[in-house]
């Protein structure tokens, strides 16, 4: 209910979606507010969770990013009404390390590796493909797994150094 309608969303019509009393709702959640903060926490605490047990340190820079990304799209697809909802300033610093921090020590790697290319600003040209992506899947128009493989290829194939390409 929350991603179909957002702010507009009564707490009385999430209540009957969910299949619990709106009394029940309110016992948990006194306001819509503290529901999405709390799905938002649970989001981030997920995240986190599939980061931390994707080895990103022990993998190759490509099948790390691969990792890395299907992770994201996938929390992201998953939750996707928090994208809705504006987030607390400590909310968007979490957000911030739980998303943007992996990829930066990823980038960091990979440019200390010789992987990526040095004359384009890598990192942000990833993150802007991997925000293209998730909306394609939020909007339904493609798969997390098609998502997922689509964005580390056509960043990878124009990406990688030279060097790296003509070695594989």
């Amino acid at each position: 209910m929350l991603a179909e309608q957002g702010q507009g969303a009564s707490m009385t019509v999430i209540a009957e979606t969910a299949g619990v009393g709106r009394a029940t709702l309110y016992r948990y959640f006194p306001t819509k507010d503290a529901l999405v903060a709390a799905l938002y926490d649970r989001a981030l605490t997920h995240l986190k969770q599939q980061v931390t047990a994707a080895g990103l340190d022990t993998a190759p820079v490509p099948e790390a990013l691969a990792r890395l990304t299907r992770i994201v799209i996938a929390t992201a697809s998953e939750h996707r009404v928090l994208a809705l909802f504006d987030k607390t300033a400590a909310q968007a610093a979490e957000a911030d390390q739980a998303i943007h921090e992996p990829f930066r020590q990823l980038f960091r790697r990979a440019a200390a590796e010789d992987v990526l290319r040095a004359d384009i600003p890598v990192e942000g040209v990833y993150l802007a493909l991997l925000e293209g992506m998730i909306g394609q899947v939020v909007s339904g128009r493609i798969g997390v797994e098609q998502a997922s493989a689509a964005a580390t290829a056509v960043f990878l194939d124009g990406a990688r150094t030279h060097a790296v390409t003509r070695h594989q």
